[in-house]
């Protein structure tokens, strides 16, 4: 799939362009500071060329996303019904790629978000270098998934809860699931990226702090996973902002 990057920002273009490529299945263009004659699938516009582009130029592109600041832009308003999506800054690259592709495939199949979700777990965990053969590797999955779907997941207990709920649905003990995710977890922090751990992990990345125990593991994950697939507060705050934007068309209006 053909994607174009349309921004002034070299740094987070070139950091954006480089997810898009370790994703994989995306062929990206070269950044451009100026739409022109594009033929890509996908096009992602950063808020330094909104300016001096109007939606209509965009209108024939299957999949068009923004990528904004915080602070209010009128031009928000005449985006809004073109933009399949909306980014607010700062935001992970890997993250706006994930989201892209997760509203890619929801357009182009009958899957919804949830479908996806043990997808995305399953992507995060080879990122991390968790082998898919260590049973640990299906409890850390099993776990996140349960983590996910709790309104309140910090009222929940790893012996009380999680341990029992996926040694009922892997047909194992509580201490066996246990003794596996620490395995697994062992195994990718032996085996993968220190970078890529540190994205996930923060302050227990760095060697003197040692390995994460598995609760600060699994809720990462699930850290990484719950804005990409069940958050919705960006669709929420670009309806508030426009909402702004209409009152005061209104009020210059009058």
């Amino acid at each position: 799939m053909q994607v174009s990057i349309i921004s002034k920002d070299k740094p987070q273009s070139a950091l954006l362009a480089h997810a898009f490529a370790q994703k994989g299945g995306y062929t990206v263009q070269p950044v451009q500071t100026q739409l022109q004659k594009l033929k890509s699938e996908v096009i992602v516009l950063d808020e330094t060329v909104l300016d001096e582009i109007e939606p209509r130029e965009v209108a024939d592109c299957p999949f068009v996303f923004l990528m904004v600041g915080k602070s209010d832009n009128g031009k928000l308003y005449a985006w809004r019904q073109e933009a399949d999506y909306v980014f607010f800054k700062p935001i992970l690259p890997i993250h706006v790629v994930n989201r892209i592709s997760l509203l890619i495939m929801e357009r182009t199949s009958d899957l919804t978000a949830h479908d996806w979700l043990p997808l995305q777990i399953g992507a995060c965990l080879d990122s991390l270098s968790v082998p898919k053969h260590l049973l640990g590797y299906r409890y850390i999955l099993c776990a996140v998934e349960f983590i996910l779907a709790q309104k309140n997941p910090m009222q929940i207990k790893m012996m009380k809860d999680i341990y029992p709920y996926v040694a009922g649905h892997m047909n194992s003990s509580g201490v066996m699931v246990d003794r596996a995710m620490r395995h697994a977890i062992e195994v990718s922090w032996h085996r993968g990226n220190v970078r890529l751990h540190r994205t996930f992990f923060g302050y227990c990345a760095y060697d003197k702090k040692g390995i994460p125990i598995n609760a600060e593991f699994l809720y990462g994950i699930a850290d990484h996973v719950r804005p990409l697939l069940l958050d919705t507060t960006a669709e929420q705050e670009f309806e508030e902002r426009l909402k702004i934007i209409e009152r005061s068309i209104v009020a210059d209006e009058r």
